[in-house]
């Protein structure tokens, strides 16, 4: 492989908003899943004795609003009886799920950030090469992805197989006490152990945010000729900028010698430098340059000039300072106001107005 083939250079911002655009975002999955399961442990541990009082609750409810057996085995009674327990479990596990919505929403938002692409739902017929999809399952990210998946069981399962062995006790005595206070005791030992799993999670959850931020940090790189043709694109072909101003200079130059004809002579150097000025005392506060040019636009000038039967006065000093001093469209600095008088009053005197 060549150096100029090898990914080794750093993305571009440009580089890292088209993968935005894309949908082609940093985020951690494992980061996502251990919030979304610690906060929900957690709120049903704080919940869980209320949620069994309800339940023992509306359980007393039904049986104690029955008026007969037969009042239950009907559509109504049972269509009631689902929409009263649904809307019960609603009601008690509101924030269970009101939790889970908004940390699921908040932590996606904190890695990537608000985002909205239709590009990753497009069709690609490319994923459906079965070669592709071969060398994808043996590439090295998903060999990556077996082996934290084999280590995350096996930390998850030891660490839940001794929390469960410390509290075997609580498990062995379940039979000989009444069922709600059994089922309360397994309940608060299984979420105890949940909350221990996921906080041994939330480590595997770090160890895999650096290893994907480094692996989509690399995915970004580019290599020299990328980084080439991109600034070629954003800022334009050097050949294409060059023939641009050529064209433009050819442009100024076209609409210069349009208005040398205007002029009221053109003082020169006499080989080096031209300048044609013009002077209206009706409308100019003082003579303004119409044209300038040196060596061969000086030439150009000259030529246009004769054609048109305007004056050619050679004065070395005064066409080159005024070539240095004013640009075309300007005035004449004052300090040449004297000297180019001079020049107009002998133009004038040969009856050029």
């Amino acid at each position: 492989m060549f150096a100029n083939d090898e990914k080794t250079e750093q993305p571009t911002p440009k580089r890292r908003r088209e993968a935005r655009e894309k949908g082609q975002v940093f985020k951690s999955a494992e980061i996502n899943m251990v919030l979304v399961l610690l906060i929900a442990f957690i709120v049903i541990k704080s919940i869980f004795p209320n949620l069994i009082q309800a339940l023992m609750t509306y359980e007393t409810q039904i049986y104690s609003s029955m008026a007969s057996a037969d009042s239950i085995y009907t559509a109504n009674g049972l269509t009631n009886l689902f929409v009263n327990t649904a809307l019960q479990m609603a009601k008690m596990l509101w924030p269970l799920i009101a939790c889970v919505f908004v940390v699921g929403i908040v932590a996606n938002i904190a890695q990537t950030g608000f985002i909205f692409s239709g590009k990753p739902l497009a069709i690609d017929l490319g994923k459906l090469n079965p070669i592709a999809g071969f060398s994808r399952i043996f590439s090295k990210r998903a060999i990556n992805e077996l082996v934290k998946a084999i280590l995350k069981i096996a930390v998850i399962g030891y660490v839940a197989y001794t929390e469960i062995k410390n509290d075997i006790n609580i498990f062995l005595s379940m039979g000989k006490e009444n069922i709600s206070i059994a089922a309360y005791n397994m309940t608060t030992v299984i979420l105890n152990a949940a909350i221990k799993v996921v906080a041994v999670m939330i480590l595997i959850a770090v160890l895999d945010y650096i290893f994907q931020r480094r692996e989509y940090e690399n995915s970004l790189k580019m290599t020299k000729q990328e980084i080439k043709e991109e600034f070629k694109e954003s800022e334009g072909d050097p050949q294409i900028k060059a023939r641009i101003r050529q064209i433009q200079r050819q442009l100024a130059m076209m609409r210069m010698m349009q208005q040398v004809p205007k002029a009221d002579v053109v003082i020169t150097n006499p080989t080096h430098f031209a300048v044609a000025l013009r002077y209206d005392a009706q409308t100019d506060k003082a003579p303004l340059v119409l044209a300038k040019g040196a060596d061969y636009m000086a030439q150009r000038i000259k030529e246009e000039a004769r054609k048109n039967k305007v004056p050619l006065v050679e004065n070395r000093e005064l066409a080159r300072s005024l070539y240095y001093s004013a640009d075309v469209g300007q005035l004449i600095p004052p300090q040449f106001y004297e000297a180019v008088a001079e020049v107009l009053a002998y133009v004038y005197s040969l009856g050029r107005r």
